[in-house]
């Protein structure tokens, strides 16, 4: 299920519902989040992305902010610790030292130390 939230004209919707239908059914959430990158700084703001259940990240830019993520929460807040870095900010033995699954462009895929499959939590 791929959800642009919140939609280019400003409205949310309620990604936590979404999250639990599509995992229901077997269906990986893909949120298009790039126009909330100020959720999870207010209580009063919606839930970003990555807290209502995402499967995965998706770096899309070089933003310093996206450089100086805690990977430690973003990993326990991914249903399966899945990084797609479309811009290359990474360097791939980090991450699957950090207990990622790690796809970038141009480089080889990575997976977590002793894994050998992608799998997703409940």
């Amino acid at each position: 299920m791929l959800l642009a939230d919140p939609s280019y004209v400003g409205t949310h919707s309620d990604l936590g519902q979404h999250a639990r239908v599509a995992h229901a059914a077997g269906v990986p959430l893909v949120v298009d989040a790039a126009w909330a990158a100020h959720y999870g700084f207010h209580p009063a703001l919606p839930p970003h992305a990555l807290a209502a259940g995402a499967d995965a990240m998706v770096i899309i830019t070089e933003w310093n902010e996206f450089r100086a993520l805690d990977l430690g929460r973003v990993k326990s807040l991914l249903r399966s610790p899945t990084v797609i870095d479309l811009r290359n900010i990474y360097r791939p033995a980090d991450m699957a030292r950090r207990g990622f699954y790690y796809f970038s462009i141009g480089r080889r895929s990575v997976e977590p130390s002793g894994h050998n499959r992608l799998r997703t939590r409940a």
